[in-house]
């Protein structure tokens, strides 16, 4: 059974992945297979992540600890399997220039009812 991706209601910072890196595997796309109408264009952010790691990262980057829900048992019983999260919120910093156009591209497609694609590895 496909587990669900968490969501994120708060904004993300390319800042949080660098915590998160500090100390686990992130994968970072972006996801805008959906109409907007439907969902909302989104990063799909996975964390390969330790449990002896988790005291680190509360310690030293408590804000991105709490943004992620590391400290929930929603989170915490995902360990050590990929916690999916879904960030539709994120600063400008989280898409590189190299990738902005296509990520424009796919977001316009989303607004005016097409789908706009799966970009992968976006930092």
């Amino acid at each position: 059974m496909a587990r669900s991706s968490v969501i994120i209601h708060e904004k993300v910072s390319k800042a949080d992945i660098l915590a998160i890196r500090e100390v686990a595997r992130v994968d970072v796309n972006f996801d805008a297979t959906h109409r907007t109408s439907e969902k909302k264009p989104h990063f799909d952010i996975g964390v390969f992540i330790e449990q002896n790691k988790l005291k680190y990262l509360g310690e030293q980057h408590q804000a991105t600890f709490n943004k992620f829900r590391f400290g929930t048992q929603e989170v915490y019983n995902q360990i050590p399997n990929q916690i999916k999260y879904e960030v539709s919120e994120f600063n400008q910093d989280m898409i590189p220039a190299n990738k902005k156009p296509t990520i424009d591209h796919a977001i316009n497609e989303a607004n005016v009812g097409r789908k706009g694609g799966f970009i992968q590895d976006i930092f």
